[in-house]
C-alpha cells in the first residue's frame, strides 16, 4: 500500500525536457542576475547591490571609512546570496582608478594593482565616492521601482537613478550563457556632449555624435591606432580596434632604448616583461639586450634596451605585434533593455539613458510635488489655527477627548482631518508671532515650489533642460581631460613616426661605406668620420621619415631621429637602421603633395610616382618593375616644372622636363627616359634647378664643372649631348648635379675635397691628380 502511494507521487518526465528547462532557467538567471548590465544605470546586480548596501549603511563620501568585510557581509546577507569573494572582487574593481574611468568606491588600503590582487577584505576599508552619490542621488524620492530581495525580508532597487551615463563612462564586461558583453570606458565630458546633442536633436546622426565622442577613453591612457572598427561598433554595437601603449625613444651613446609609458587597458608591466623575456629566450627578439621595469607610484615606465645599430622602429613594431604592448579591444554592446538582452549602438544607449533620466525627473517631481502639497496643506491649517488661537484653545479645553477635539476643529474651522491632527500635535512654542511669520513665509515658498514643479511636469522641454543641467553639474565636478590618444593611421605603415621625438630641422648624411648619421641643419663638415665620403645629403626634420631606395628598386624607411648625431657618433650601418639589402641608389626625405618622385634606371628608364604612391609603399616593397639586369641609379623629389639630368658612362647628358612623364603606380615599369648605347649605362640622375651646376669625374682622374643651364633641354627618349671629352677606354665614373661645386674624393693619398674650375660643357676637364672612387653630394 505504501509503495502504491509513493508511485502515485512520482511524476514521469523525460530527461531531455528536465535538462532543457533547467538549463533555460540557469541561463536566464545568469543573464539577468549576474553578467549583463542594465542599460539605465550601467550596473550589474552585484555592483548595484554593493552601492545600495553602502548607501543604506550610510557610508557616504564624507563619512568615515568602514571595513570592506563589513560591506561584503551586509550585501551577502541582505541582497546577494553568493560567495563573499565574488562580492569583494566586484567592490575592489569599483574602487580601482585603473579599471574605472570614474571610480564609484573610495578605497582605503591595498586595492591591488595591474599585476597584483587586493588585500583581504578584513584589511581594506571603503566608502562611496562622490560620483557614486550622483548615481544613487534621488533614490528615496520614488524615482525607481523596488523589488523584494531573495528572501523577501528586504527590498532593493531595480536600478539606480543614474545621474550620468555610467554604462559608457565606466564600461563593463561579462560572460553569460550564449552571449557576452564588453563595453570599453569613455570620457565623461565627451559622453555628456553626446547626450547634449541628442537632447537638442533626437534625430542626430552617428557622424554628429562622433564629432564629440570619437572613441573610448581608457583610465591607463594609451593610443587607439586606426580605429576603423569604432564607427562600426558605435553604429550596431559590435566591432574591434587596436589599443597600443605609448612609447618614446631615448639613447645613450650608440644604444637606443624604447621607453613604454602607457599600457593597454588592464595590462600590467609584469605581464609585458614576462612575454618579452620569453621572446628573447626564444630568439624572436634578437635585438633586445635588456628590459627593466622602472614603474612606480608616478606611473608605468618599462625600458627596453636595443642593440647598437638596430632600428628601434622595427623593434617596436615587433614588440607591438608579439607582446601585450598592443592589444585588440573588442566592443560588444549587449545590455538589458526592457528586461531583455539586446545588442545596440551608442546612440540607442544614450537615448535609453535620456529616457531613463526623463522618467526619473518626472517621478521625482511628482514625489516632491505631492510632498510639497501635503506640507502646504498642513501649514495652511497651522496658519488658520494661529489666526483663531483663542477659539482653538477653547475647543481643545472643552473637548472630552482627542477624537472630540478633532471633530470640533474640523467642523468649526473647516479643516481636514490631517490638519486637525497636526494642530493637536502642535507645540506651544509655535504660538509666538515669530513662528507665525515663519509659517507664512514657508507657505509662500511652498506655493512657489508647487507652481514650478507643476510647470516642469507639463513641459517636455523643461524636463530635457533639467536632464542636461543636472548632467552638466556632474561633468563639472568629476569630468577630466581625455587620456587615450587617437592615431588615425598606423605609424608602422604610414608616414608619421610612432615615437615621441622633438621635431627640429636636421640633415641626414650617408657615406660611401654605408654609414648614416644626423647633423644639425647646415652643420656638415664634409665627412662623417675616418675618411668616409659623403654620397647623399637630405634636409629633413628629426621626426621625419627618411626613405632609402635600393638599386633593386625596393624601399626601406627610418625616422631621422634614429640616426646618431655625427658630432657624437661615427654613424650606424644602414642595414641595421633600416634593414637595407643591396646597394643604395638614393635617399629621399619627406615627400608632400604636389611633389612627385622620379626614379631613373641604368638602362635609361624613367618613372614618376605621386607622393601618395611613394609614401604608401610599405618597407621592403618595390616602387618600380625592373627589366632583367637593370637597376635603379637615381631618385629625386621633383616639382611639376622641374627638369631631370641623366649622365651616362660614355659622357652623354640628357636634360629633360618632368611634366611629360605621366605618374604611374608602384607596379609599373616606367617609360623610356634616355637612349643609352650598348655597353654603356647611366651612372646617375638628379633633379636640376636653375642655379645648379653639373660636375663630372672620369676614370682618368679628371673632373669638370659646368652650369646646368649650359645644357639644352630635350625630349625624353633621346640621346642627349656630350658633357665631357674622353679618350678611348676612359669612362665617366661619377657625376653630380647640385648648387655646390665641391667634390670629395678618396685618392691613393687619402681624402681630398676639391673644386674643379668651370669648363665648357664638352671639355676634357681639369686633371685632379687622383683616382676617383666616390663623388660628394651636397644636396
Amino acid at each position: 500500500m505504501e509503495d502504491e502511494q509513493i508511485a502515485k507521487q512520482i511524476i514521469q518526465s523525460p530527461v531531455e525536457q528536465e535538462l532543457q528547462d533547467g538549463f533555460l532557467a540557469y541561463s536566464l538567471s545568469v543573464i539577468h542576475s549576474r553578467a549583463i548590465p542594465d542599460i539605465r544605470d550601467g550596473l550589474k546586480p552585484v555592483q548595484r547591490r554593493i552601492l545600495y548596501g553602502m548607501y543604506r549603511q550610510r557610508l557616504r563620501s564624507d563619512s568615515a571609512f568602514k571595513k570592506s568585510a563589513r560591506v561584503v557581509g551586509d550585501v551577502m546577507g541582505k541582497y546577494h546570496p553568493h560567495g563573499d569573494s565574488a562580492i569583494y572582487d566586484a567592490l575592489v574593481r569599483l574602487g580601482q582608478d585603473f579599471s574605472m574611468r570614474v571610480p564609484l568606491v573610495d578605497p582605503h588600503g591595498n586595492f591591488g594593482s595591474l599585476d597584483d590582487g587586493a588585500a583581504a577584505s578584513r584589511y581594506t576599508e571603503c566608502r562611496l565616492s562622490p560620483a557614486a552619490e550622483a548615481l544613487i542621488g534621488e533614490l528615496d524620492e520614488g524615482t525607481v521601482d523596488f523589488r523584494p530581495n531573495y528572501d523577501g525580508e528586504e527590498t532593493e532597487p531595480v536600478c539606480l537613478p543614474g545621474g550620468f551615463p555610467n554604462l559608457l563612462v565606466n564600461g563593463t564586461s561579462g560572460i553569460a550563457v550564449g552571449m557576452a558583453t564588453s563595453i570599453p570606458p569613455h570620457n565623461l565630458v565627451e559622453v555628456a556632449k553626446a547626450v547634449k546633442i541628442l537632447l537638442d536633436n533626437p534625430d542626430a546622426t552617428l557622424k554628429q555624435v562622433m564629432r564629440v565622442l570619437p572613441a573610448p577613453d581608457f583610465p591607463g591612457g594609451g593610443e587607439i591606432v586606426g580605429g576603423e572598427g569604432i564607427a562600426e561598433a558605435y553604429a550596431n554595437g559590435k566591432g574591434s580596434f587596436r589599443l597600443r601603449g605609448r612609447t618614446e625613444l631615448t639613447h645613450t651613446g650608440k644604444r637606443h632604448s624604447i621607453v613604454v609609458t602607457d599600457l593597454p587597458y588592464q595590462v600590467g608591466p609584469e605581464r609585458v616583461m614576462a612575454k618579452i623575456g620569453d621572446l628573447v629566450r626564444a630568439e624572436k627578439l634578437d635585438n633586445v639586450v635588456d628590459i627593466r621595469d622602472l614603474s612606480d607610484r608616478n606611473g608605468i615606465r618599462i625600458m627596453v634596451d636595443i642593440k647598437s645599430g638596430a632600428n628601434p622602429q622595427q623593434v617596436l613594431a615587433k614588440l607591438c605585434k608579439l607582446t601585450p604592448i598592443e592589444e585588440t579591444i573588442s566592443m560588444n554592446c549587449i545590455v538589458l533593455a526592457d528586461g531583455e538582452p539586446r545588442q545596440m549602438g551608442v546612440i540607442e544607449i544614450l537615448q535609453y539613458f535620456i529616457a531613463h533620466r526623463l522618467d526619473v525627473i518626472v517621478r521625482r517631481s511628482e514625489h516632491r510635488l505631492a510632498k510639497a502639497e501635503h506640507r502646504a496643506h498642513l501649514v495652511e491649517g497651522l496658519v488658520t489655527a494661529l489666526g483663531n488661537i483663542d477659539k482653538v484653545v477653547a475647543i481643545i479645553k472643552g473637548a472630552s477627548d482627542t477624537a472630540d477635539a478633532r471633530t470640533k476643529l474640523q467642523r468649526q474651522l473647516k479643516l481636514s482631518e490631517a490638519q486637525a491632527d497636526y494642530i493637536l500635535e502642535m507645540q506651544l512654542r509655535r504660538l509666538t508671532r515669530l513662528e507665525a511669520a515663519k509659517l507664512k513665509d514657508e507657505l509662500a515658498e511652498l506655493k512657489k515650489t508647487i507652481a514650478e514643479l507643476k510647470k516642469l511636469l507639463k513641459s517636455k522641454d523643461l524636463q530635457r533642460e533639467a536632464v542636461w543641467n543636472e548632467l552638466e553639474a556632474v561633468v563639472k565636478a568629476y569630468g577630466t581631460p581625455r587620456r587615450t590618444g587617437i592615431v588615425a593611421d598606423d605609424p608602422l605603415d604610414g608616414d608619421e613616426p610612432m615615437l615621441d621625438v622633438a621635431d627640429d630641422p636636421t640633415e641626414i648624411v650617408l657615406s660611401d661605406t654605408g654609414l648614416v648619421a644626423r647633423t644639425p641643419k647646415d652643420g656638415w663638415k664634409g665627412r662623417l668620420a675616418n675618411d668616409d665620403l659623403l654620397i647623399a645629403r637630405v634636409e629633413a626634420r628629426t621626426a621625419s621619415n627618411i626613405t632609402i631606395v635600393t638599386a633593386g628598386g625596393t624601399i626601406a624607411r627610418f625616422v631621422a631621429f634614429d640616426a646618431p648625431e655625427s658630432e657624437k657618433d661615427r654613424g650606424t650601418r644602414l642595414n641595421g637602421l633600416a634593414g637595407v639589402a643591396g646597394n643604395v641608389a638614393g635617399v629621399v626625405g619627406p615627400v608632400e603633395d604636389p611633389a612627385t618622385v622620379v626614379v631613373v634606371t641604368a638602362q635609361g628608364v624613367i618613372k614618376r610616382l605621386t607622393a601618395a604612391e611613394f609614401n604608401g609603399t610599405k618597407p621592403g616593397a618595390p616602387i618600380i618593375r625592373l627589366n632583367g639586369g637593370d637597376e635603379v641609379v637615381g631618385v629625386s623629389v621633383v616639382a611639376e616644372d622641374s627638369d631631370v639630368i641623366m649622365v651616362t658612362s660614355d659622357a652623354q647628358l640628357l636634360r629633360t622636363a618632368v611634366k611629360p612623364v605621366r605618374p604611374q603606380g608602384r607596379a609599373a615599369g616606367g617609360v623610356a627616359g634616355m637612349r643609352v648605347k650598348a655597353g654603356c649605362r647611366i651612372v646617375g640622375a638628379w633633379r636640376a634647378d636653375a642655379d645648379d651646376v653639373v660636375v663630372v669625374a672620369t676614370s682618368a682622374g679628371k673632373a669638370k664643372l659646368t652650369p646646368a643651364k649650359e645644357y639644352p633641354a630635350k625630349g625624353r627618349g633621346t640621346g642627349g649631348v656630350r658633357c665631357a671629352t674622353m679618350p678611348n677606354g676612359i669612362e665617366v665614373v661619377a657625376a653630380f648635379v647640385g648648387p655646390d661645386a665641391a667634390l670629395v674624393a678618396r685618392t691613393d693619398k687619402g681624402v681630398k675635397k676639391v673644386a674643379p674650375t668651370v669648363g665648357k660643357r664638352d671639355a676634357a676637364g681639369q686633371d685632379m691628380g687622383a683616382v676617383w672612387r666616390k663623388i660628394g653630394v651636397a644636396r
